[in-house]
């Protein structure tokens, strides 16, 4: 063990880096870059590299599901031969293997065709998928620039060509975007829209690029051409209006929500992202009007169920939010996000029958999300409700390791920490937590334990 840090080492350093991320990120996210790791976890545009319709990579694909690997490799092998447009047989094996989730042999796989076909840029795109899925952004910029430099083979088709030059395109967009680099940004989504210029995700982009480079104008026309190609996609102004609020700039982030209200007063989606932006800000106050205006709009939504849920949450409300968190559940068992609120919920209430439920929907939600540092606060909590105090903890300080910071889990971790005889650890922890702006549902319960503290050291947090 590191003595630097003494017994607690890893905890210290996890104390750390939840201050560090509490004092430094700006409430809603960062000012300078744009948050894209929605971008980076999604995969994309799919890589349009296989020539269709040939039978030995179809009967390869049968044999591989199959679980006949060594029989696919051959028949990739002998497809290979005979269709020179094809990439690499182990390039195509690992695809399948990523299509099976199995990462690791897929990685394995494309090392290989690195390896045996160095003048073939089918695994460098994959290779640069990969780390962006996995948020490496560096290595993902260097295996599509590599990827770009190799270009394509001779053999290969016109549309093949293409779709090398657009997965590159779009791979480089990314990296800029997550550097936030806007200018090569907008170089590189130009380059993916005059190869097609109908594609309202790239032109999306193009907008969000745009308004970092300082061009509202341009950026809203973007966004409302993209708009245009696809209705599914939102209004211009609830774009803009969130770009403003990422920038700080609270006053022209309220107007835009307001414009795209005015605009669209039937569409509920401005609604919902102005909602949910005061909610951030720590404002449910000014938000009934606009639930109100949804329950007009859409009552039977799950956005409205959703917004409800918070809004009682905020109040204290416990019963009020258990119900509308578990008639959402109920619509769709599937639905995360309100198993995750319902945990919570149940996790605050006294009925030791709720707090075992409270547990169940938790490890419910860890199980299918088990690399979500949200599950895991929410573990963590039940956990210690539940009178699990030590596994709590270990839940808790791996949501803080995978970048969970809010000020809930700070105090979650904070109570444990208490609980544990660290009392210390745990004020740091909540004076952090109340220090920051923003929704924070137990906010009421950490300055009261404060309180406590400061008038006698230390009591039972309520």
């Amino acid at each position: 063990m590191n003595r630097r840090f003494g017994i607690l080492g890893p905890l210290r350093l996890a104390l750390v880096a939840m201050a560090a991320t509490l004092l430094l990120r700006p409430s809603g996210a960062g000012a300078d870059s744009f948050d894209l790791s929605d971008l980076l976890l999604e995969p994309g545009r799919p890589i349009r590299l296989l020539p269709r319709n040939i039978e030995e990579v179809d009967r390869a694909a049968e044999a591989f599901r199959g679980g006949d690997e060594e029989g696919a490799l051959r028949l990739l092998e002998s497809a290979a031969e005979k269709h020179p447009s094809l990439p690499p047989a182990r390039a195509i094996l690992a695809m399948l293997c990523f299509s099976a989730d199995r990462v690791p042999q897929a990685r394995l796989l494309l090392e290989r065709a690195a390896s045996e076909s160095p003048e073939d840029p089918t695994a460098y795109t994959l290779f640069g998928k990969l780390a962006l899925a996995e948020r490496r952004v560096t290595d993902a910029k260097l295996a599509f620039e590599k990827a770009a430099g190799l270009g394509p083979p001779p053999s290969w088709t016109e549309l093949q060509r293409r779709e090398l030059d657009l997965t590159c395109r779009e791979g480089l967009a990314t990296v800029a975007e997550a550097r936030g680099d806007w200018s090569s940004a907008r170089e590189h989504l130009e380059a993916w829209l005059a190869l097609e210029p109908a594609d309202a995700t790239a032109r999306h982009r193009l907008g969000r690029a745009l308004f970092w480079l300082g061009e509202v104008g341009p950026a809203r026309e973007a966004l409302s051409r993209a708009s245009g190609l696809s209705p599914s996609l939102e209004p211009p102004d609830v774009t803009l209006a969130r770009l403003f609020a990422l920038k700080g700039d609270v006053e022209q982030a309220g107007r835009r929500f307001d414009r795209a209200i005015d605009d669209a007063p039937d569409d509920p989606r401005p609604f919902v992202a102005k909602a949910a932006w005061l909610l951030d800000r720590g404002l449910p106050g000014q938000i009934a009007p606009l639930v109100d205006e949804l329950g007009r709009i859409t009552p039977d939504s799950t956005d409205l169920g959703k917004l409800r849920g918070l809004l009682a949450r905020s109040r204290g409300d416990s019963g009020e939010a258990e119900r509308h968190f578990r008639s959402l559940l109920e619509r769709d068992p599937g639905d995360a996000f309100a198993r995750d609120q319902l945990a919570l919920v149940l996790a605050d209430q006294d009925d030791p029958e709720k707090r075992r439920k409270a547990l169940e929907l938790a490890e419910m939600n860890a199980r299918l999300s088990p690399e979500g540092p949200r599950a895991l606060s929410t573990l963590g909590w039940a956990r210690f409700r539940a009178g699990l105090a030590e596994p709590a903890e270990q839940a808790l300080r791996l949501a803080v390791a995978r970048g969970e910071s809010s000020p809930d889990t700070a105090y979650f971790l904070a109570r444990v920490l208490d609980a544990s005889g660290r009392p210390d650890d745990a004020e740091t922890l909540i004076r952090l937590a109340l220090g920051r702006p923003g929704t924070f549902f137990a906010r009421d319960r950490a300055r009261s334990w404060l309180d406590d503290r400061e008038a006698d050291g230390g009591g039972d947090a309520p």
